[in-house]
């Protein structure tokens, strides 16, 4: 047997390898690709949900403040409610655009790279829901509260049966609150980013779903050693 023929075995049995290794990987892609995506879909009842509880709000106090428009004083809390609701639908709505966007048949360092994405953007977005909730709950208190005495005979204003201190004690706590909780987040991100329970904590903020199936990428990822070879 000369040089020539040696290699040309040689070649033959990578090719064989190679061949073995892409049955293989296939295998691995038709057994574990079904179920995380089945989660993650099932998972996008959550950011749907959002969209619909946010749609009513818009209808609620937008029709609210339709009928109050020439109302300063109930026409603020209202229009800052319905900003605040549609912030909660274009964050939902990216959510979506990202789950239904994955290439389910495309290389798994993609599939991570989604799964990141919608595991940031939920952190992102259950933060400044956070942040906004006593300012955004305190206004939607004050027009649900004008609504049902807009059902009254007479006219009522809710802002004159409340103390004017309350009031505005109430508004600057929900503006305050704003800054003060980022920077505890920030502190808070910067000092214990890397520890254990900090990362935890992260994952269940976005959610079981999305951990479980960015583990199970990862896991797939190491068995095959996908890493090595991008253009899978």
């Amino acid at each position: 047997m000369n040089l020539e023929q040696l290699h040309e075995q040689w070649r033959q049995l990578d090719a064989k390898i190679d061949r073995a290794l892409e049955l293989d990987l296939e295998i691995l892609r038709a057994a574990n690709v079904p179920p995380i995506r089945q989660r993650i879909h099932r998972w996008a009842f959550w950011p749907s949900l959002d969209i619909l509880f946010a749609a009513f709000v818009l209808v609620f106090f937008g029709n609210f403040a339709f009928n109050h428009v020439h109302e300063l004083a109930m026409l603020l809390p209202a229009m800052l409610v319905m900003g605040a609701g549609i912030l909660l639908i274009l964050t939902s709505v990216l959510q979506l655009k990202t789950v239904f966007g994955i290439d389910w048949d495309g290389p798994i360092f993609q599939m991570q790279s989604e799964m990141e994405k919608l595991h940031i953007a939920k952190i992102r977005q259950f933060k400044w829901v956070i942040l906004c909730a006593p300012l955004v709950g305190f206004c939607a208190l004050l027009v649900v509260l004008q609504s049902i005495l807009d059902y009254l005979p007479q006219k009522i204003s809710i802002l004159d049966k409340i103390d004017s201190t309350w009031l505005l004690a109430n508004a600057i706590f929900g503006v305050l609150f704003v800054p003060v909780a980022y920077g505890i987040a920030l502190f808070m991100a910067r000092n214990f980013g890397h520890r254990t329970w900090w990362q935890r904590t992260l994952d269940d903020i976005s959610g079981r779903t999305i951990h479980a199936a960015r583990r199970d990428l990862r896991r797939w990822r190491e068995v095959g050693d996908l890493s090595a070879t991008p253009g899978d």
